[in-house]
């Protein structure tokens, strides 16, 4: 079982408050004089075992009441049994924003009703046998499901305009954790080791994924840099045992860093510092995605199940010399 938000299992601690009314209930007493005693004493001792049931058989229930109460909050729900072969398999994510705004007309009437036949347009192109992921603003548990085509149209047309707005970090963070898990929290090494070396920056885990699958037993250690530090927590990249650590800094040291990295770098999406004229690393840099320089070069060419083909990047780290070490030790991330 996994939940959709874990972090609500902190409230656990609630359940120190029945205890210790319990507690202060059970020291409790009040003495009361009678000139005899005696015929009292078996109603006496049958009341008090009576009175510590009731306490207990209390202090479970609201136990059992909050712990419940947490769950519930946590939002449980079953994974799919088959989701080792769902983190190899290419997972389509679509967004469809079901926001008040898009209740207003377009040229081809409402333009959610237009997203809506987008969406299923995409999922039909996309041939029988795929599998699809839908995330809204409400981000309901029931999208946590890796869904066929079928089942993605059905879906799709349960949908409704919402209130709920969600900013682009909010939902690049849901389709990241939907296809890599919930980040965990990690020890990342910044050292280095003596094997080749790839340099990857940005934030495009799927191009981070699809470098890994295609360097995996080839003696080729894979590094993040700057914005792709992250990466290293999600569970479904960190299983990569050659994804070995972190390389340098934030992104504006690239200057320095990608000198003494010594081997080819991938960009993916994200900021880079122009190359100076002293700079030597220009012909071990490779672009992708929506970033590029002029003298850099640029990956456009697919392998046959889509994915974007780093051969020549692999080739190139092959005849380059290991990382040249800047920093020892380790850095804790994914809080």
């Amino acid at each position: 079982m996994s939940f959709v938000n874990p972090i609500f299992f902190w409230a656990m601690f609630a359940i120190a408050i029945p205890i210790i009314i319990h507690l202060i209930n059970f020291r409790r007493h009040k003495t009361l004089y009678f000139s005899n005693t005696s015929f009292l004493q078996d109603i006496k001792k049958e009341t008090q075992t009576r009175t510590k049931l009731k306490q207990i058989l209390i202090l479970l229930a609201r136990i059992f009441a909050i712990s419940m109460l947490v769950v519930a909050f946590a939002g449980p729900f079953l994974p799919s049994n088959n989701s080792d072969a769902q983190s190899k398999t290419h997972i389509n994510i679509i967004y469809i924003d079901n926001s008040f705004s898009m209740e207003n007309e377009g040229k081809s009437g409402v333009v959610f009703e237009q997203a809506r036949q987008i969406a299923k347009q995409i999922v039909f192109n996309s041939g029988a046998g795929k599998e699809f992921i839908l995330i809204t603003n409400d981000m309901f548990p029931e999208h946590q499901f890796v869904l066929d085509r079928d089942k993605f149209i059905q879906e799709v047309d349960k949908i409704e305009i919402s209130p709920s707005l969600k900013s682009l970090d909010e939902l690049v963070l849901k389709a990241n954790t939907e296809t890599f898990g919930n980040p965990e929290i990690t020890n990342v090494k910044i050292g280095v080791g003596k094997n080749h070396g790839i340099l990857i920056s940005g934030h495009d885990l799927k191009d981070l994924e699809q470098l890994l699958i295609q360097t995996e037993g080839k003696g080729i250690d894979i590094y993040t840099h700057s914005e792709m530090l992250p990466a290293n927590a999600y569970p479904n990249l960190k299983k990569y045992k050659h994804l070995v650590g972190n390389y340098g800094n934030a992104w504006h040291r690239q200057l320095e860093e990608f000198e003494t990295f010594n081997g080819p770098i991938l960009f993916t999406t994200n900021c880079l510092v122009p190359p100076r004229k002293a700079t030597t690393y220009n012909n071990r840099v490779f672009t992708t995605g929506a970033t590029g320089m002029p003298e850099w070069k640029r990956i456009e060419k697919k392998l046959p199940n889509g994915h974007k083909d780093f051969s020549e990047i692999i080739e190139l780290a092959k005849t380059c010399p290991p990382p040249t070490e800047i920093e020892t030790g380790e850095i804790t991330i994914g809080f």
